[in-house]
């Protein structure tokens, strides 16, 4: 309620930079209470004032993020994608042509992966700071978000571009946690082009980095993706196991929650 009251102020006050700062506050805390509506509302106040007084990329993204939540929360994919399409132009759609250079893209992405891990991670960047990676993990859901939407859709460059997009932001993170999730979700895509191989190197690379963190919450997503991605390779002893975790892992957080 603050939050709201406070973002009123400073409209009232003509500082629609801290306002819209509120806005998105305000959002944050009306997405935690379930109420979807009031936090679009509040998110596109606050990147309508973008529009005339520029935002930090922090407010922004994050602006963008629990509104494309919220939306998706609502059922209303379509302005959900909107948001996705006019942020990132790049994730509509385009030919065969486009999609060949992409997969050629994905597989030499995945190849160069696995030559920095085959060197032991040598000549890697140092650690971003703290407000850079808070930057880069928003910056990182609100795509993830996109990228699976895109898919539910039927769409097949946007989601590509989408995963290439996650995996970059979750390498110059230094997330663990962002690179398993990343990595999982590039191991589902190398699967539908074919590429099984580098998908199971992408898989074990997965399971092997979210062991090394405590998080619950992307050790869920990472066991949701593994199991369709065994389930769709036929593999069910293996989409069991991970769905299994999955649910549990739901259960656990759904209890912390309460």
């Amino acid at each position: 309620p603050y939050s709201a009251a406070l973002a009123e102020h400073y409209t009232a006050a003509g500082d629609l930079a801290q306002a819209a700062t509120f806005r998105v506050q305000a959002a944050k805390l009306a997405q935690s209470q379930g109420a979807l509506e009031a936090a679009a509302l509040h998110c596109r106040a606050a990147l309508q004032a973008d529009k005339q007084t520029p935002l930090s990329p922090l407010c922004r993204i994050r602006a963008l993020r629990i509104l494309a939540q919220a939306l998706f929360g609502l059922r209303r994919s379509d302005e959900c994608l909107a948001v996705y399409t006019e942020e990132y132009q790049d994730l509509k759609g385009g030919s065969l042509k486009g999609l060949a250079r992409l997969v050629a893209a994905v597989v030499g992405e995945a190849v160069e992966q696995s030559r920095h891990l085959l060197s032991g991670g040598k000549g890697a960047a140092e650690p971003p700071s703290e407000p850079s990676r808070t930057l880069l993990r928003e910056q990182f859901f609100f795509t993830s978000l996109g990228v699976e939407l895109l898919v539910l859709r039927g769409r097949r460059l946007g989601p590509l571009r989408g995963l290439l997009r996650c995996l970059n932001l979750a390498d110059a993170s230094a997330d663990n946690a962002l690179r398993a999730i990343a990595s999982a979700g590039f191991a589902y895509a190398l699967t539908l082009l074919g590429q099984s191989r580098l998908a199971g190197r992408y898989a074990a690379q997965a399971d092997c980095l979210i062991r090394s963190v405590q998080d619950p919450v992307a050790a869920l997503e990472v066991r949701r993706i593994l199991g369709l991605l065994y389930m769709g390779r036929g593999e069910f002893v293996l989409a069991l196991a991970a769905l299994a975790q999955a649910l549990q892992l739901a259960e656990e957080l759904g209890h912390e929650e309460g």
